[in-house]
């Protein structure tokens, strides 16, 4: 796993779905297509009934379904510009981050500004 890297949101973000989908190794999920704007994700539903974006990479897709092999969270950060962040993962153009207040959540890479984004 690559250290955590302080970077600066160069745009201010807001979630774009307010009850995010979240889900756990071994979850069996439905399975409904590729973002054509984000390569890597796919629309997924929940049994529990939420829907969202999932990195491709943490499915075992078969047909029109999926089981998980990672936990993951579709969760969101809000930002403003120019608040400093810190990076702590990153997937198919987007980033975990942390904000100061110790919020986590997914920001795309294009709203932050460091050195290796």
């Amino acid at each position: 796993m690559k250290p955590a890297i302080e970077v600066t949101a160069r745009t201010a973000h807001e979630p774009s779905y307010g009850n995010p989908i979240v889900i756990r190794v071994g979850d069996l999920l439905e399975t409904f297509g590729k973002d054509s704007n984000w390569p890597g994700w796919i629309w997924c539903r929940h049994p529990d009934g939420r829907s969202g974006w999932v990195p491709e990479r943490i499915l075992r897709v078969s047909g029109s379904g999926g089981i998980a092999l990672e936990d993951y969270s579709a969760r969101e950060l809000s930002t403003n510009s120019g608040e400093r962040l810190v990076l702590l993962r990153t997937e198919s153009g987007w980033g975990w981050c942390r904000s100061a207040s110790g919020d986590e959540g997914w920001v795309p890479l294009g709203a932050l500004n460091s050195e290796t984004t």
